[in-house]
């Protein structure tokens, strides 16, 4: 993005301090490195880039019901009840963190 190409350059220039580029939007804003249009197409772009990382958030209960503890396939479990599938009782997987493995 030329937006941060301009901060970059500002940097080496020692116009604003050695941050991450991201972080200076609003000092390059005040000292006229970087204008209101550049500003706030830095805006949108987080913002874009906020909602494609939330497409991927799914609410807990959902993860909960269909991977930790898995549904076979052709089977409906709408009707049953939380650890269990047609009936039948199951064991939830237990899930370890990664370092306890």
């Amino acid at each position: 993005m030329l937006v941060y190409a301009k901060i970059h350059a500002a940097v080496k220039a020692k116009r604003l301090p050695k941050e991450k580029a991201e972080r200076l939007v609003a000092k390059a804003a005040a000292e006229r490195i970087l204008t209101n249009t550049e500003v706030e197409l830095v805006r949108k772009a987080d913002a874009a880039r906020e909602d494609l990382i939330q497409v991927d958030s799914f609410p807990l209960e959902g993860f909960k019901s269909t991977v930790l503890m898995p549904v076979p396939s052709g089977s409906k479990s709408s009707s049953a009840e939380p650890g269990e599938i047609d009936g039948q009782e199951r064991t939830p997987l237990k899930i370890q963190p990664v370092d306890a493995l």
